[in-house]
């Protein structure tokens, strides 16, 4: 959910925006859970003013989900927008690509977004609609809490695992597709062998984020098996 009449183009860094949009792109791909593969966004245009429109931002979102992320983007919710936004339209809708362009909806009364999206999964600052009570809180790195990634021979040991493991998946595809039978319960075996393999590997590879962090409450939304314990607060 973005509240786009907060954001004010040229306040920050171009560079520091799109490394941010990055970083979001790879924490949000860690939430999603089996069997959901995609996401959805919800661009809130309430109060939009062309001092909050940010074209090269949009350019690099856009490259993002049709170059890095082509499979990740479920549907765009354009809500609200106002007489002002369709101006702009007309210079974004060209940049976009017929997928990704045909996954976009707009929406206008909250009753639309809400046939869409739970109000109990919208934050409550969404126009007295949303129920979520989320409140940000920012989890300061833990010391060592990166030190696995300096293990170059337990990372070694794991990423052969890794390799051995996805040979024998290419394998078993090939031959599923040869067959043109139904998938076999022991390609079936290796993919969640594989699954567990990355989340053994992951933590020498990559650093922990926001998510692993434990809050006051002493949890965590990513577990160490990759799982995410997320709860709304109505």
């Amino acid at each position: 959910y973005l509240n786009v009449q907060l954001h004010r183009a040229g306040d920050q860094d171009p560079k520091t925006l799109e490394r941010l949009t990055i970083y979001l792109m790879e924490t949000g791909r860690l939430l999603i859970q089996f069997p959901v593969e995609t996401v959805a966004l919800i661009f809130d245009l309430t109060n939009f003013g062309l001092s909050n429109m940010d074209y090269n931002l949009v350019q690099f979102i856009v490259k993002c989900f049709e170059a890095y992320y082509p499979e990740s983007l479920g549907t765009i919710l354009v809500h609200n927008a106002p007489l002002v936004f369709w101006g702009v339209w007309k210079v974004i809708e060209p940049w976009l690509d017929p997928v990704v362009a045909s996954k976009i909806k707009f929406t206008y009364k909250n009753q639309e977004l809400l046939e869409l999206i739970p109000a109990e999964h919208l934050p409550e600052s969404f126009q007295g609609a949303g129920l979520d009570k989320f409140t940000y809180e920012y989890l300061t790195p833990v010391p060592g809490e990166n030190d696995l990634m300096h293990d170059k021979a337990t990372k070694a040991k794991l990423l052969q695992e890794w390799n051995t493991l996805s040979e024998r998946f290419d394998a078993k595809t090939k031959e599923w597709i040869r067959s043109e039978k139904e998938a076999s319960p022991e390609r079936e075996a290796i993919a969640k062998e594989l699954h567990t393999q990355y989340f053994k590997l992951e933590p020498y590879i990559r650093a922990r984020n926001q998510f692993h962090r434990k809050n006051r409450a002493g949890r965590a939304v990513l577990q160490a098996d990759g799982t995410a314990v997320w709860t709304y607060n109505n």
